[in-house]
């Protein structure tokens, strides 16, 4: 606790506050990726942050979470907020937002943390397809729509900071050892929230164009599939219990999803078979 002196007319009055509170770290679904809707669960850890809630009166409870991926960390207000272990955690649900490398700032009953710089984010745009008179034989002239359906773009215009589009990645080299022409779209809007963005072609020219957005600092991902991840239901043969030090016993390993058996005549890698009996299903070595 802080005490601070002032004299006024020759009488001393005693200014008091409680220490400003600190945030050290944050985690929590919500800053590892999580949904632009918002509505995930993450943490604030640190010390003077307040006691419990229901341990002060109604109207002292002014606890207020802002973040974003800008320098004044206030795009965004965690929702739901409340002191989830006296002083040291605060625990909030995520707003509906977009970036990365969030910065976070607390305020408790109207003192202000120190800004926190972090690591966490929202997921990354993906952009899905292309649609409008700019996605195929666009004119060179420019001006031309260009509808981009994915997710992730979030729910605001100003939080798109550019599109580009060219045939090579921002920073790649073509197979000459240099740049391709790079283009910037304009006059972007989000046209369906999260999952449409419409803009305007540049003037230019070229083929086999790709897309990309950046919103909230963070640029969009290519979109990826997956197999489902292996399973393992049970595990048997002579190395599994008791099994000799000096190695070289059988294990199986039985489940789902370990992949198709190794083709005739292909090498196996080192010391790892497949049981090619039951496809996908068998992993032994």
């Amino acid at each position: 606790m802080a005490t601070q002196g002032a004299v006024d007319s020759g009488v001393q009055a005693l200014l008091i506050s409680y220490d400003a509170p600190r945030i050290d770290v944050v985690d929590g679904t919500g800053t590892q990726g999580g949904n632009t809707w918002g509505g995930e669960p993450f943490a604030l850890r640190g010390a003077s942050l307040g006691p419990q809630l229901e341990r002060i009166p109604a109207p002292m409870r002014l606890l207020r979470v802002s973040y974003g991926p800008y320098d004044d960390a206030a795009s965004f207000e965690g929702i739901e907020c409340r002191v989830a272990s006296a002083h040291t955690v605060v625990t909030c649900l995520t707003a509906r937002g977009v970036g990365s490398n969030l910065r976070y700032r607390l305020i408790s009953a109207g003192q202000s943390s120190l800004l926190l710089p972090s690591s966490a984010r929202y997921a990354a745009p993906a952009v899905f397809k292309y649609d409008d008179e700019g996605a195929v034989d666009a004119p060179t002239e420019g001006s031309s729509r260009v509808v981009l359906s994915g997710e992730s773009f979030g729910f605001e215009t100003r939080f798109i900071e550019k599109v580009r589009y060219s045939s090579l990645d921002e920073g790649e080299l073509g197979s000459d050892g240099a740049e391709a022409a790079a283009f910037f779209a304009w006059g972007c809007n989000i046209t369906a929230p999260d999952r449409e963005l419409t803009c305007y072609t540049q003037e230019g020219a070229g083929g086999g164009l790709k897309w990309s957005v950046w919103a909230g600092r963070q640029k969009s991902v290519q979109p990826t599939t997956s197999y489902a991840r292996p399973q393992v239901d049970s595990i048997d043969g002579p190395g599994s219990s008791g099994a000799s030090t000096a190695g070289s016993q059988l294990v199986i390993l039985r489940g789902a999803d370990f992949g198709p058996p190794l083709p005739v005549g292909a090498p196996a890698p080192p010391q790892i078979s497949t049981d090619t009996s039951t496809s996908h299903g068998n992993f032994s070595w």
